[in-house]
């Protein structure tokens, strides 16, 4: 055997050695009284970003009293069998698309996944094992409902009737998977709020500058998703730049976007999501299955007044503006 190979096959015994303590830890503490005996909850989490853990946060806040969440990274436990586990009930918790990506290839015969922080359309495209059911399958996802942020637009200024959308090809072996197209009824929600969309498709990151030059003197409005081939740290300054060369407003989907430039996001925060995912994950503890996948109830709202006057719009009063969307904060 290779040298290569024999340091593969270390590693991959000392993460099953991890993964084996976790779970008998787990079930250590049911039978001390701090959880259900025989029963796990391991979030996975896609790398040790603040973001990920904030979302952990909100899972425990979530789940309350109930039930211990174990955590480990896919760096933590790359290349483990995670069948492996001594007969646990188990329910896996990625966080992230490269964390669900991780649970895809290797999950155990019988466990439940409920995935936090994943695009809808992005989490769609995942293929589970043979066999996985679906009611073993859930996730609360990284994006607002399009109707929701549609109706940002249309509380936003009256005048913004035309939305421009960039979205990439899907891509669904990558970590930074495309969004892929929208929503079949993306249309009909669009003219349920008085809108249209106009949308353009990229297959790399470098299509997006023509994708806008196309499509920015045809809106009025132009929504960004949370797609990573179309938005990034890379081209975000560009893209808002340009757009407001066209004088044409941003809506976002992040503070973060907010603050560089866009007139307006609604989104939901790390711990939102993360509630939510708490609560979802409480029914199943309690022996229910797993809810269907949803959106989070909670979203925040950001307006960048500057910007939006200097294009002409009048912003409207925020906490007006958060009523007529509804929801928790």
């Amino acid at each position: 055997m290779s040298a290569s190979r024999l340091n593969f096959e270390h590693h991959r015994q000392l993460t099953r050695g991890l993964l084996y303590c976790l779970f008998a830890l787990a079930g250590w503490l049911g039978h001390c009284g701090l959880g259900l005996a025989g029963t796990t909850i391991l979030a996975v989490l896609s790398d040790g970003a603040e973001t990920y853990e904030e979302a952990v946060r909100g899972l425990r806040e979530g789940l309350g009293d109930r039930a211990r969440v174990k955590v480990g990274t896919v760096d933590g436990l790359a290349d483990a069998d995670l069948g492996l586990h001594p007969g646990d009930n188990l329910l896996l918790v990625p966080i992230g698309m490269r964390a669900v990506r991780f649970v895809a290839r290797n999950l155990p015969a019988g466990a439940s996944v409920l995935a936090l922080l994943v695009p809808k359309q992005s989490f769609s495209a995942i293929v589970w094992p043979a066999g996985t059911g679906r009611h073993q399958i859930s996730a609360v996802y990284l994006d607002q409902p399009l109707q929701r942020t549609l109706q940002l637009i249309q509380f936003m200024d009256p005048r913004l009737k035309r939305v421009g959308i960039v979205v990439s090809e899907p891509a669904p072996d990558a970590d930074d998977a495309g969004l892929g197209e929208l929503p079949r009824d993306a249309q009909a929600m669009a003219r349920a709020s008085g809108l249209s969309l106009a949308t353009q498709t990229v297959d790399n990151g470098k299509g997006v500058a023509e994708a806008l030059r196309h499509l920015l003197p045809q809106v009025d409005v132009l929504l960004l998703l949370p797609d990573r081939l179309v938005v990034n740290s890379a081209n975000v300054q560009h893209v808002l730049l340009t757009s407001y060369r066209y004088r044409v407003p941003v809506v976002g989907f992040s503070p973060g976007l907010v603050k560089a430039g866009a007139v307006a996001a609604v989104y939901s925060t790390p711990g939102h999501i993360g509630r939510e995912g708490g609560r979802m994950a409480a029914i199943w503890y309690g022996g229910g299955d797993l809810p269907a996948p949803r959106h989070a109830g909670g979203f925040d709202l950001d307006i960048n007044e500057r910007v939006a006057r200097s294009l002409g719009l009048v912003p409207p009063d925020e906490r007006l503006l958060r009523r007529r969307l509804g929801g928790e904060r």
